[in-house]
């Protein structure tokens, strides 16, 4: 897999989440238990994937029928990119703070959005109306497909809530600085890749063809897992995470994949890729 088209969305669906979020206050089935031990040990980049993936689940499933949404993380809020019908272009809002986080995880007793699940990342109580809620950006669901996802989802939620500004601040360049470990020595060593590790890759590649790419980025998160030194599988990863607009975590995988084969023959088309994420990222406009 080297080229990926940009996914063109035929229509845009109504506010599903805002829909999840107002169902989920008004009563549901059962709840999951976040487990404050599993907190504890979670890094925030653990947390951050967790919750990624959770909220592909519904946004990065490959239809054409609704939007997409990427969640990105900032200093002291969640940021949300929403990308409508045949654009690249996206509407910015930025959620509630990290403080404000819930991490409640329930099961509908009807399915929305593919699933019973949900997570209020949000503390959403006492808003006036839920057109207020979504204006003012107290108001995130997110739809996991199950129950064991809802409580991972929960307790990443509640880990980022009790984060400090110290940690947000610094667990990123600690990453950084730990796979640069890695990456120099890789470069030294040059394994190759285990066979879970190819039959990740795939699934990953299967995945693509259904245009299933939640499953297909979560198969190489699953594989950079067992070989965090595999630099095509950074490659593939970058390219479907831009597929669905999670443009910082593109740049990230192809800034990983330089660092390991610095000597890459097409290192000056990753950089201009890199470029043209970031600027599509830069071009979205704040939500009314």
């Amino acid at each position: 897999m080297t080229v990926l088209k940009s996914s063109r969305l035929i229509a845009a669906a109504a506010p599903v989440l805002l829909l999840i979020t107002v169902l989920g206050l008004q009563g549901c089935n059962q709840s999951v238990k976040v487990e404050k031990t599993a907190v504890a040990k979670m890094s925030l980049a653990q947390a951050r994937q967790i919750i990624q993936r959770a909220d592909r689940f519904y946004y990065a499933d490959g239809s054409s029928a609704h939007e997409q949404r990427a969640l990105e993380f900032g200093p002291d809020h969640m940021i949300e990119y929403r990308y409508t019908a045949l654009s690249t272009r996206s509407t910015k809002r930025v959620l509630c703070p990290y403080a404000s986080l819930s991490g409640g995880g329930y099961k509908l007793p009807q399915v929305v959005a593919g699933s019973q699940w949900i997570v209020n990342g949000c503390d959403n109580n006492g808003f006036q109306s839920p057109q207020d809620c979504n204006r003012i950006g107290v108001c995130m669901s997110i739809a996991p497909p199950d129950q064991q996802s809802t409580g991972r989802a929960a307790e990443a939620v509640e880990r980022w809530k009790t984060s400090t500004p110290e940690e947000r601040q610094h667990y990123a360049a600690a990453e950084r600085e730990k796979f640069q470990a890695i990456a120099d020595l890789y470069r030294k060593t040059r394994p190759a890749p285990t066979e879970e590790v190819r039959r990740f890759e795939v699934i990953a590649e299967n995945a693509v063809r259904d245009k299933r790419y939640n499953d297909a980025i979560s198969a190489y998160e699953d594989g950079l897992r067992i070989a965090p030194w595999w630099p095509q599988g950074h490659f593939n990863m970058a390219l479907l995470l831009g597929q669905v607009h999670y443009y910082d975590e593109a740049v990230e995988h192809m800034q990983d994949y330089l660092a390991l084969v610095p000597d890459a023959p097409n290192a000056r088309q990753v950089r201009d890729q890199m470029y043209k994420w970031q600027d599509e990222e830069n071009a979205a406009t704040p939500a009314q």
